[in-house]
């Protein structure tokens, strides 16, 4: 009779630790799954990016009007893309998220730069590429702020057209 017993109990605790082992195991093929379909779904950008190179001159500029957040002056770079929200730069530097800066950005030659205030929103290495001199070079994401006036018509115009086939 206690025989029995145990064996009962031992066959009840062996189709939980089953029914449990199952579970866990489906919940692992669903989130990895998850994840999948996570990475490859649509874009989930707020707008489209255009590749486009264009020449781009910065300058740092205080966030609150009062002081400045770093020395220097900015520079001139190249931009990677371009999104009617922000543009994503090659800088010479390392720059923190939150950096506020003024941009000069040349739609096409003949014409006055398009200006626009930014902020960094993200920064990493670029590790396939370097300046002549060995500098190490950063993909630098800045999101539009504001624009000069017609500024942000222009840049809208000049993807739309540079986008649409010929």
């Amino acid at each position: 009779m206690v025989n029995a017993i145990y064996l009962s109990i031992i066959a009840v605790l062996l189709v939980i630790l089953f029914v449990t082992y199952r579970e866990e195991r489906r919940t692992r093929e669903r989130s990895r799954y998850g994840v999948e379909e996570y990475w490859k779904g649509q874009e989930r950008r707020e707008f489209k990016r255009f590749p486009r190179v264009l020449q781009v001159s910065y300058a740092f500029r205080p966030a609150d009007g009062k002081s400045l957040e770093r020395r220097g002056n900015g520079g001139k770079t190249v931009s990677r893309d371009l999104s009617w929200g922000g543009i994503q730069l090659l800088i010479p530097e390392k720059l923190k998220a939150g950096t506020h800066l003024s941009l000069a950005i040349e739609l096409e030659k003949s014409q006055t730069p398009v200006q626009a205030e930014g902020e960094v929103v993200w920064m990493e290495e670029a590790l396939d590429k370097t300046q002549s001199d060995g500098t190490r070079v950063f993909r630098t994401g800045v999101k539009f702020l504001n624009f000069s006036s017609k500024g942000q018509d222009r840049l809208i115009k000049f993807l739309y057209e540079s986008d649409s086939p010929p």
